[in-house]
């Protein structure tokens, strides 16, 4: 009899951690499509970095899809969900609307300076608001992802958890970058 308890005991906590719930009770849309886009941004890009020192890539724009509603959408985590096992997440950060315009992809340092993502907010409760400039230009995500060793490793996806409203989502979009781990650069 305990056997069978200690059994759905441990199937409760892995359908827990596979729904990304945080607290008894949480339910999460895993896989659904929710009311948040990943923008046209150039989704690839390459950076040189020394072993274990972030650095910082910007090539992920999230907004509120066209149909999204009046409810904002809030970010609440950004992970790795396919990257090469060498690679980490150093950390991340939104950078909104305000934010200079240009070809900001990556910066040799973590956290990113204002010069090339403006301020910049925790990712964790950030509004993404429908509204005409985020309609147009979204809020970037900068992450600071670092290796340890050399070698040259690949991000392919990240995995964006939000809610808007009552509803939880977790999905997983696409971000192709490369990072090249080499002692030469500075």
């Amino acid at each position: 009899m305990s056997g069978r308890i200690l059994m759905a005991a441990l199937a409760a906590a892995g359908a827990l951690t596979a729904c990304g719930g945080d607290a008894p009770g949480d339910v999460w849309d895993v896989g659904a499509d929710g009311p948040l886009e990943a923008g046209a941004t150039a989704f690839t890009g390459s950076t040189a970095l020394i072993p274990g020192r972030p650095v910082s890539v910007g090539l992920f724009v999230v907004r509120p899809e066209e149909n999204a509603g009046d409810t904002p959408i809030v970010l609440e985590r950004v992970r790795l969900a396919s990257a090469s096992p060498e690679v980490q997440l150093a950390g991340s950060v939104v950078a909104g609307t305000d934010r200079p315009l240009g070809a900001f992809t990556a910066e040799r340092r973590w956290p990113p300076s204002a010069r090339f993502a403006g301020a910049t907010a925790a990712v964790s409760g950030y509004e993404v608001r429908p509204s005409a400039a985020m309609q147009r230009i979204g809020a970037l995500v900068v992450l600071g992802v670092q290796a340890d060793q050399l070698g040259r490793f690949a991000v392919r996806e990240v995995r964006v958890d939000y809610r808007q409203g009552e509803r939880r989502f977790s999905e997983r979009m696409p971000m192709r970058f490369s990072l090249q781990v080499d002692r030469r650069y500075p």
